[in-house]
């Protein structure tokens, strides 16, 4: 047996002990509640039988010995009760002991987890130290370019390949997680049914003329609209980012952390 098995094994026999006294106090105060009732039936015979002589002055008469079993009950009553504090003043010592171990084991445990979460913000920092200097290569690319359309007079759109254009890191970074991630950008094309009505040929089932006309609505094939976000004036981030939906966890913690949302 392993030491928190001894451990726990200890404390819940210190629990038994505990839930067996506490029944034991509740039987003895039921027996002494009923001591009143029966003394004053018992004093009534008593008296009954020989009225010139006092309840419980005979020795062997049924009042002596209802008193004597009722200070012995509670007599037992008061030990029992200071053996049940004594039990519960253990077990809650007890169970304190065993949750203390087990949150040290737990804290140890989270160290040890904390070590590689502070090792993924690491890596996450160097990343983007890279995506910092891809930034910065957009800059001088965009700074080039509008200069390029300035001295020759051109305007947006088309000058540059995506517009409009993020104009900080931080807008960068944003833009790329939509187009990796928002649904509304990977939304998939609606098909639309279309309709047609006006005075037709009335024909049956196998399509044989039955002579005459009649004003009909009738299916007149499928539309498909592409309904999905476009984030440029050129839809060409949509083909130049993948679509991260699947990839990228959603964090779900549990209990009280406090987290940043989006």
């Amino acid at each position: 047996m392993t030491a928190a098995a001894a451990e726990s094994s200890k404390l819940e026999l210190l629990r038994a002990r505990e839930a067996e006294l506490a029944i034991a106090v509740d039987e003895a105060r039921a027996r002494i509640s009923l001591y009143p009732e029966q003394l004053h039936e018992a004093r009534s015979r008593a008296i009954y039988a020989k009225p010139n002589v006092r309840p419980g002055a005979e020795l062997n008469g049924e009042v002596a010995k209802l008193n004597t079993k009722e200070r012995k009950d509670v007599e037992g009553l008061r030990s029992l009760e200071a053996d049940l504090s004594a039990c519960r003043g253990l077990v809650a010592t007890e169970a304190q002991r065993v949750t203390d171990e087990a949150n040290a084991a737990a804290r140890k445990q989270l160290a040890e987890l904390n070590v590689k979460e502070e090792a993924i913000y690491k890596r996450g920092g160097e990343l983007l130290g890279e995506l910092a200097g891809v930034w910065n290569s957009l800059v001088e690319i965009v700074e080039e370019e509008s200069q390029v359309a300035a001295s020759n007079g051109l305007e947006a759109p088309g000058v540059l390949a995506i517009e409009p254009v993020p104009s900080t890191l931080k807008a960068f970074v944003s833009l790329l997680l939509i187009a990796a991630t928002d649904p509304t950008v990977h939304a998939p094309p609606h098909v639309q049914e279309l309709m047609e009505s006006g005075i037709y040929g009335r024909r049956d089932n196998q399509g044989r003329d039955l002579g005459g006309a009649v004003y009909d609505t009738r299916p007149a094939g499928t539309k498909t609209i592409e309904v999905r976000r476009r984030l440029d004036h050129g839809d060409r981030l949509h083909g130049l980012i993948p679509d991260l939906r699947g990839i990228v966890q959603r964090l779900s913690l549990s209990g009280n952390i406090p987290s940043i949302s989006d």
